[in-house]
């Protein structure tokens, strides 16, 4: 069987914004008029966050502004830094109380990891009117400014913020069945999750329906233990890994599903930047696990708890070459 998937133009489509850009794009600063607004826009948005999640989050897709920023002017840099730590603090430790709109009462947000802004979830990834269910998976070139998430990984993406995950390293079961590609537009704003245009298939590529719109897919995950996790992503390093994968899995055997490994990186430079690209492969062809069956909730374990021993086990054969993989 082969499975045609349609990529259309492969180049990275790399674009210079003010703000709320991704690790993907690329942002120079020549002059101190622009390093000033810049300045201003980020200290702007950094106040106005009510979520220390959403807060990371918006300050993980300034990467490269702030970086550009600081090659500039790090003083300016290093105040916005401190900036961001002083209302993380307060938010950590229960200075987000707000207002209410009529203004006769004082509330204190919940930390249900959603935010009331406009009704809207509070993640930057997110297929809007069609959403996936998380939790998510995504890739991080450069890591977050609180050193949370390392340079060059992976990390989950849930209701309780973010954490790293050696998913990819072991092996993860993608369900090319279920994937989507398409267009994706962010705003960079906070609480606004992504604008995403879907493919008809994946063997369809549309028209870009916007210069502000980037490339990306979204494919549900087996990532061991009975859980699943939906690889939703859009820029240069995540198309970048996708595209290089495609050829592999459209030989994919009838009903067989990838297990899809992380093997290397790769530095990717562009004419104002840079990012770093995942390198996957395909080391098998797996049956479809349990928790990728249709009916089975997202994030769910669905391997039963193992029972108490009642003798002593023998002695294990000698394990495969790929015995780490959990499919």
């Amino acid at each position: 069987m082969t499975l045609t998937i349609d990529t259309g133009w492969t180049k990275p489509d790399i674009m210079a914004t003010t703000a709320g850009v991704d690790d993907t794009q690329r942002i120079v600063v020549t002059d101190h008029k622009r390093a000033q607004s810049l300045f201003n826009k980020i200290k702007a948005n950094i106040e106005t966050h009510e979520d220390q999640f959403d807060l990371d989050a918006y300050l993980e897709r300034e990467t490269l502004t702030l970086d550009a920023l600081h090659l500039f002017d790090p003083h300016a840099a290093a105040e916005l830094q401190d900036i961001y730590e002083t209302h993380r603090s307060c938010l950590v430790h229960g200075g987000a109380a707000r207002q209410t709109q009529s203004g006769n009462q004082n509330a204190q947000r919940p930390n249900n990891g959603k935010t009331a802004t406009k009704g809207k979830p509070m993640f930057d990834i997110d297929t809007g009117s069609q959403g996936s269910e998380g939790p998510w998976i995504a890739w991080s070139a450069r890591g977050t400014l609180d050193g949370q998430i390392a340079a060059k990984s992976f990390y989950i993406r849930d209701e309780n913020g973010k954490t790293p995950t050696d998913a990819f390293n072991k092996g993860v079961v993608m369900d090319i069945y279920a994937m989507k590609t398409g267009w994706q537009k962010s705003e960079g704003i906070a609480g606004q999750a992504p604008d995403w245009k879907w493919n008809p298939s994946v063997s369809q590529m549309m028209q870009q329906p916007g210069e502000d719109y980037k490339k990306g897919f979204s494919i549900p995950c087996a990532i061991g233990g009975g859980k699943t996790a939906t690889w939703e992503q859009a820029g240069a390093a995540a198309w970048n890994a996708f595209t290089n994968l495609v050829p592999a899995l459209q030989e994919a055997p009838e009903g067989k599903l990838p297990v899809v490994r992380l093997v290397d990186t790769r530095l990717e430079q562009f004419k104002r930047g840079s990012t770093v690209t995942p390198i996957l492969e395909v080391v098998k062809w797996a049956d479809r696990p349990d928790c990728l069956k249709e009916g089975v909730q997202a994030g769910v374990a669905t391997e039963p708890a193992p029972r108490p021993k009642q003798e002593a086990a023998p002695e294990p054969a000698p394990a495969p070459a790929d015995a780490d993989l959990e499919f």
